[in-house]
């Protein structure tokens, strides 16, 4: 009864905050962008702004109808979301925080200039969708990056995280086709999901030597989380060190020019989605005797289960003939023995179809006598 009555108490001064807020708030349409004045002495961009095209500067201050000056502290959510015709924009000193999907589907946005040096967050979606921005300058206080920060930046070519980051969350760069290197710094603890999914032009990935959590050992273009040896990210460029034990969630997703894939012995199991969307992929490798776990069936594309070759340890073909969501290749062939990269057969299997017949037989005899 106690916590019930608390609760209920919290609730009420919660209500009655709010209330006092809203009677001291006003809204207000100053030079085309809209502002709530707030009782503190401050005022915030909030949805509602009427000229949003071409460069927008929003002010440090504004002055309100009885000539009472308010500082601008913040960009609420959604402030400029979907302003499709705004260019350019520029932040003053005195922003403090930016609020999730500000400046979502901006899409003809190329250029965001920050003067502000008390950001500590980019929130989820608030660059999401910029089409137009080629290149993004973090803050050195920035200290999070949120989920889809910058996911569907097309054009956005070039990022430098800086050392301030400990934080990037899912799906942060995803979408971002013209990204060609992402480096990881040492600050970065936490990294939510693969923040760079679907960024087709990848060809570098690194991560900071004395980063705690993270690593990209080997130069294998990869971010590999050291505690559980499980690659969380890949790109096209990526080769899957032999101490990796798992393939993370989407570590692959919609890297449409993997063409083919060494999966190491060491690797026992493969998460949700990992090769989706990979539509290039012509040819799989398994080191593995026994087949690692697959999360769901869409791991790989169906056409890769269709067309392309599976190639497994020939003692391991009909491991792989039974296992979960494996048995979907359509052909799977008993020649990956040894170590990733060769392909060896010590059964002889000729036409690799992961029998020994008498076409093998045939096939070695119209080769000694030159037989086309």
């Amino acid at each position: 009864m106690i916590m019930s009555s608390l609760k209920t108490l919290k609730y009420c001064v919660a209500i009655i905050l709010s209330l006092l807020f809203s009677v001291h708030a006003q809204a207000v349409l100053i030079d085309g962008i809209n502002y709530t004045l707030n009782s503190n002495g401050t005022a915030t961009v909030i949805p509602g702004s009427t000229n949003t095209s071409g460069s927008v500067m929003i002010p440090s201050a504004v002055i309100s109808s009885t000539y009472e000056a308010y500082y601008v502290t913040s960009i609420s959510s959604y402030a400029f979301e979907n302003c499709r015709n705004m260019t350019s924009v520029t932040i003053p000193y005195t922003i403090e925080s930016i609020g999730s999907y500000a400046f979502c589907g901006c899409s003809s946005l190329m250029t965001f200039t920050n003067y502000s040096n008390a950001l500590t967050t980019i929130n989820a979606y608030t660059f999401s969708g910029c089409k137009s921005l080629n290149y993004f300058t973090i803050p050195g206080t920035i200290t999070r990056i949120g989920n889809d920060a910058f996911s569907e930046c097309s054009s956005l070519q070039s990022i430098v995280i800086p050392n301030s980051v400990t934080m990037i969350g899912e799906y942060a760069f995803a979408g971002c086709t013209q990204l060609s290197s992402f480096s990881v710094p040492r600050s970065v603890t936490s990294l939510v999901g693969n923040v760079i999914s679907g960024c087709t032009s990848l060809t570098s990935i690194t991560v900071a030597s004395d980063n705690p959590v993270y690593d990209s050992r080997d130069n294998c273009n990869a971010i590999i989380h050291k505690s559980s040896n499980k690659l969380i990210s890949g790109c096209k460029t990526t080769t899957i060190p032999n101490t990796v034990t798992a393939i993370g969630d989407d570590a692959f997703y919609h890297c449409k020019d993997l063409t083919s894939v060494i999966i190491p012995k060491s690797v026992t199991s493969i998460g949700y989605d990992a090769f989706y969307l990979c539509s290039s992929l012509a040819k799989v490798t398994c080191m593995a005797t026994t087949p690692p776990t697959i999360s769901v069936s869409s791991t790989f594309p169906s056409s890769t289960y269709q067309n392309a070759p599976l190639h497994v340890p020939a003692n391991s073909v009909q491991s792989y003939k039974t296992a979960n969501y494996w048995k979907n290749f359509v052909t799977i062939i008993g020649d990956a023995d040894g170590d990733p990269g060769t392909t060896t057969n010590p059964k002889c299997d000729v036409n690799d179809d992961g029998e020994i017949t008498i076409a093998d037989v045939n096939m070695v005899i119209d080769a000694i006598l030159g037989n086309n």
